[in-house]
């Protein structure tokens, strides 16, 4: 016969990785994508984004330094973390190469950790719904100065292969 039992607190049959890494780890991506309101599907990308700022924000378990300090002996720069906001609509370059490129809408997630640089970001597609990675954004929010692009619309519903673009100058695609 089997009788279930729960262990009581205290005993080393817990798993303290639970309840002092992954729980604050999953309270905070729902506070996240709660209040920024992000598409259910990219919700790994939440979790990459909180698990970035806890290595670089200092905590009292380590005496006020920052888990990459601790680990590598060394500050980490943060200013790639304060350009943008998690969700936050921008504008990106579609072809990177060219100083006359294209604008597309996506939605800023992280700071990419191995591509390019450390201003370098990954970003939510908005057209094509995946992630790329890219350096040359903007935001897209008045708020900070941003003049909007009248020819990008947020939340196509759309099934093209290419994202919805227009030149930075303002001119239409050409269809040739």
């Amino acid at each position: 016969m089997v009788i279930d039992t729960w262990a009581k607190a205290g005993h080393p049959n817990e798993n303290p990785a639970e309840a002092l890494g992954v729980q604050p780890l999953k309270r905070g991506v729902l506070v996240l994508m709660t209040r920024t309101g992000q598409h259910a599907e990219s919700w790994s990308w939440a979790y990459k984004y909180i698990s970035q700022v806890n290595k670089i924000c200092s905590t009292p378990v380590l005496g006020w330094k920052t888990p990459i300090s601790v680990r590598h002996g060394y500050t980490p720069d943060i200013s790639a973390w304060l350009q943008y906001e998690h969700w936050e609509k921008v504008y990106f370059k579609v072809d990177e190469q060219s100083p006359h490129s294209k604008e597309a809408p996506g939605y800023w997630l992280c700071v990419s950790e191995h591509v390019g640089d450390l201003m370098t970001f990954d970003i939510w597609s908005d057209a094509t719904k995946q992630v790329i990675q890219r350096s040359a954004i903007r935001s897209a929010d008045p708020k900070k100065g941003s003049i909007r692009n009248k020819r990008v619309n947020f939340e196509v519903e759309t099934n093209q292969e290419d994202p919805e673009i227009i030149d930075a100058d303002g001119e239409m695609p050409s269809l040739a």
